[in-house]
């Protein structure tokens, strides 16, 4: 099983498919196989060096939360383009002031 699950993943990434571990594992369904759960296969393809390590995103707890003292002080901006039923492109856009949000 083991190897399947390799040659799965190189054969998958050849074609530029998607090679993911749930990827795998409907491939080895249609097969006929019974296929491991997806741990499973995520643990045969980092024990084959087959997955690149990403790096961590950024704990919730070193987020710096800003807020305004004083009313009118900061001011957020946001805008989006968005097209009507005639195709016409309008730009909507949004101004809010910081401190009562």
């Amino acid at each position: 099983m083991r190897d399947r699950i390799v040659t799965l993943r190189t054969g998958l990434t050849v074609q530029g498919l998607d090679a993911g571990p749930l990827t795998i594992a409907w491939h080895l369904e249609r097969e006929g196989l019974r296929a491991p759960s997806s741990s499973t296969i995520r643990r045969v393809l980092r024990a084959a060096g087959l997955i690149r390590p990403e790096p961590h995103k950024r704990p919730r707890s070193s987020w710096r939360r800003f807020e305004a003292a004083m009313p009118t002080e900061v001011w957020q901006s946001d805008m989006t383009h968005w097209w009507l039923a005639d195709g016409t492109e309008v730009e909507i856009r949004s101004w809010l002031d910081d401190h009562s949000r």
